[in-house]
């Protein structure tokens, strides 16, 4: 039985292999470099995120303060939350340390909901900063949610930045 060579000089088919080898080694490196590329930007953004978080919530402390020893109300409560979320590019929702929400800027008409069984917000109700990505069915794909408590000088109240 011959050996049918497929190309014409073993020139040429050395060329080729060559040609492949390296193409594939470049594809596997623009894959690794982006892999890493992705993972850098999904920690700083969580590094952001959690940041203003905590910032948010040490402001919003004194706001959570004040409504739970009645020197504020609700509507109030909401209009601080829409100007913090203006400040911090970012929707914010207050919520107390039942996990109630007492504001919320992305959905404004649907407070008094209870978000005290997603697991960042049970984290954050036992005083931890913390962050999980999800299915959020307003972008209708995967979100990072992340909360940080407030401390309020009357109550253990959380807060929470979408």
């Amino acid at each position: 039985m011959k050996f049918v060579f497929p190309f014409k000089s073993l020139r040429t088919g050395l060329m080729l292999t060559y040609l492949f080898l390296i193409a594939s080694s470049l594809g596997l490196l623009a894959w690794r470099i982006g892999s890493s590329l992705d993972a850098s930007r999904y920690a700083e953004t969580l590094r952001d995120q959690e940041g203003r978080a905590i910032l948010a919530a040490s402001i919003a402390g004194d706001w959570l303060a004040n409504y739970h020893s009645q020197k504020t109300d609700l509507p109030a409560l909401q209009r601080d939350a829409e100007t913090l979320a203006r400040e911090i590019s970012q929707s914010v929702a207050l919520m107390d340390m039942r996990g109630k929400v007492l504001a919320d800027t992305e959905h404004p008409n649907e407070v008094d909901h209870d978000d005290s069984g997603e697991p960042e917000m049970l984290a954050a109700l036992s005083g931890r900063v913390a962050s999980a990505t999800r299915y959020d069915p307003d972008d209708l794909g995967d979100a990072l949610f992340t909360v940080a408590p407030a401390r309020a000088l009357s109550a253990n109240t959380t807060r929470k930045v979408r």
